[in-house]
């Protein structure tokens, strides 16, 4: 009886991992994919578009090893995992909030901001995979990450469409359309992490609690 409803259970964090993955996807698709073209609606030059490129997968790839400690420090891989989604999402407020403000040096600003949602982004990745690798059979693994990749393509692709549908539809409003587009890729990823919290973790303890504090993890996460 337990395991049967163990079982249920690992069924049902499969189906809205999956959801998840087509939630996250439509967040690239409305967000991340018009990153670069708002820089150039904003005036960037092309040294900077270079930057907004180059910095934040730097940074965010530096910041990857911090999720570790991060998951000793919070006592679950799950908590970084919605706590970094959460807070990659809610960057793109300030991002959107770029087109409604007149305020100077945006180039600079949203290459700031995108490498703070790049790493939060990031961080979530090595808790998500190994909570994943354990709840997911090794003979059910390539059916199950080949049909939510499949979803999560359709959803990208689907919000990729709709964003630029809505850009062309507002091109004489200058910036707004942007800020819609972005409000969606924020609200799309609140949905993403409210399914995150339907992970389902298998308790473990960590092998090395030592030296771990909130100072070690930003001095980490700056790569320092």
């Amino acid at each position: 009886m337990h395991s049967h409803l163990y079982n249920k259970r690992v069924q049902r964090a499969h189906r809205y991992s999956t959801y998840e993955g087509m939630a996250y996807g439509a967040v690239q698709g409305a967000g991340d994919h018009f990153t670069s073209a708002f820089g150039v609606a904003l005036g960037a030059s092309n040294f900077e578009l270079a930057l907004l490129s180059a910095i934040p997968n730097f940074l965010g790839s530096l910041a990857q090893s911090t999720s570790a400690r991060l998951a000793i420090l919070l006592g679950s891989r799950k908590r970084v995992t919605v706590l970094a989604a959460a807070l990659s999402g809610f960057m793109w407020l300030p991002i959107l909030a770029l087109s409604l403000l007149a305020i100077p040096y945006r180039p600079l600003w949203l290459i700031v901001l995108v490498t703070l949602y790049t790493t939060w982004n990031v961080v979530t990745v090595p808790g998500w995979a190994s909570i994943m690798a354990e709840t997911v059979p090794d003979r059910m693994r390539g059916k199950y990450f080949a049909l939510r990749t499949r979803w999560s393509t359709i959803a990208n692709t689907a919000a990729f469409l709709l964003a630029g549908g809505l850009l062309f539809l507002l091109r004489d409003r200058g910036l707004q359309g942007f800020a819609l587009v972005f409000g969606l890729a924020f609200l799309f990823r609140m949905l993403s992490v409210g399914l995150l919290t339907t992970l389902l973790e298998v308790p473990h303890s960590p092998k090395d609690e030592t030296g771990v504090g909130l100072s070690t993890f930003f001095r980490e996460l700056l790569g320092t």
